[in-house]
């Protein structure tokens, strides 16, 4: 939702369509909800049909089934990475082994095939410990065992084979942040900073999920880092896809922490991140939709676009963390405008996520009147429409955002806005905290 809001306000003044979408994307754009992410088949002939210019993938189970592969083979330009590159999400194996390989700075792992020799090596390491499973699994595929009991009843749950290993990896103290860019080959440009907030409860509580609210920018990271992080992560590791014969195209997600012995991956994705992409899209001065078609060299209106990456300024970023910066490879980087205001948003999940939901309730019409008096938006994540407003559809239901000077100003807005309507969101859960990593010494 937050990526269509995005494209929706280009210049170009583009043409959506969305498959298969929702009910509340369908005020926005063409929806096709016949269609499932996973139906290859009928997602490019969709196109076909439709002549589309450019399809932009944003679910992480169409790139790891290989759609980018299907719609160029029928000359339909798109911004995400074909299969082979997609396995930097896909297969979390194949990330650890390319950065091992290539020296990108990553925690200490190891990968097993089965149980036996999994529990036979909880010996070995230290706890915490950091279970992973390897393929895709929502954001949720990753376990923090603080005892070695916890780890063994977490392994006894799983089936582990040779395409299905379990990764064991040691625990990273630090801060961590996210840094996404557009990239294509080894061209570059890097979006804000923001943080997510993974765990279900406060204070990085309770087991993962797909994100529980996110802010951007961080004022706790500094300029010395971002560019630690451009020059040893997002500059290697585009160099290395393309070694690897899997050149990225799309949105490449790095999950970061900012450690005692310097920045290291946490995890990489194939797509823009949630929910960050809430966050740092709404910060953006640049249009995003015309910025992805000068990444792949498709032609746009002059008059438009001429001078939407800004101007040409020397790599680094001095103190100035939050800019964007494109690079290139070439010794010099352009800079991409974004507001200097924060951005923050909290999730709203429906009871029992992140494991099974055991209730979807209904968010009365009057909380999103309310809340556009207020100046907050409302992005939608997993609703249906009802004649009252809106249902839960999924286990995290929408995200509230905040615009404003610094984050205690959006935390104020937002929180105080979520106590006065309690009575009509009753049913859902939502963290208290988000935003307050980002300001901790």
């Amino acid at each position: 939702m937050a990526l269509l809001l995005a494209l929706k306000k280009s210049p170009l003044r583009p043409q959506i369509l969305v498959a298969p979408g929702s009910d509340a994307m369908s005020d926005l754009a063409t929806c096709y909800p016949q269609l499932k992410v996973e139906e290859l088949t009928g997602l490019v002939q969709l196109a076909q049909e439709e002549d589309v210019d450019l399809c932009i993938v944003g679910p992480e189970v169409p790139l790891a089934l290989g759609l980018v592969d299907a719609l160029e083979a029928t000359g339909i330009p798109s911004f995400g990475p074909r299969q082979a590159a997609a396995r930097i999400e896909s297969s979390k194996a194949y990330a650890k082994n390319l950065m091992a390989q290539t020296g990108i700075p990553t925690a200490g792992y190891q990968t097993y095939t089965n149980r036996a020799s999994a529990l036979a090596a909880l010996d070995d390491w230290d706890f915490p410990l950091v279970l992973k499973e390897n393929g895709l699994k929502a954001g949720k595929g990753v376990t923090i065992c603080q005892t070695k009991a916890e780890a063994q009843d977490h392994i006894a749950d799983l089936d582990l084979s040779e395409d299905n290993p379990l990764l064991f990896e040691d625990f990273l103290q630090g801060f961590e942040f996210s840094l996404i860019c557009l990239a294509s080959g080894e061209k570059f440009l890097p979006l804000p900073v923001a943080q997510d907030y993974k765990a279900i409860f406060d204070g990085q509580q309770g087991p993962n999920t797909g994100g529980m609210g996110a802010v951007s920018p961080l004022p706790r990271l500094s300029g010395q880092v971002y560019q630690e992080a451009i020059d040893q992560v997002i500059q290697p590791t585009l160099r290395a896809l393309a070694a690897d014969h899997s050149s990225f195209t799309g949105f490449l997600y790095a999950g970061l922490m900012a450690t005692d012995a310097g920045v290291k991956v946490i995890e990489f994705n194939a797509r823009m991140g949630d929910p960050e992409a809430e966050v740092i899209l709404p910060r953006l001065q640049a249009d995003l939709l015309t910025a992805i078609c000068q990444l792949l060299g498709l032609e746009t209106d002059p008059a438009v676009s001429s001078d939407n990456l800004g101007t040409p300024a020397q790599t680094g970023l001095g103190s100035h963390s939050d800019s964007l910066l494109a690079g290139a490879g070439q010794g010099e980087a352009q800079v991409f405008p974004v507001t200097p205001h924060t951005c923050l948003g909290v999730v709203l999940s429906s009871p029992g996520y992140p494991g099974k939901v055991t209730d979807y309730p209904v968010i009365p019409q009057a909380f999103f009147e309310a809340a556009q008096a207020e100046g907050l938006e409302v992005i939608h994540m997993g609703t249906r429409k009802v004649p009252t407003g809106y249902q839960a559809a999924g286990g995290r239901v929408l995200m509230l955002t905040s615009q404003g000077q610094d984050i205690a100003h959006c935390r104020e807005q937002i929180y105080s806005f979520l106590r006065d309507q309690q009575a009509l969101i009753a049913d859902f859960h939502y963290r208290t905290d988000i935003g307050l990593a980002a300001l901790e010494n």
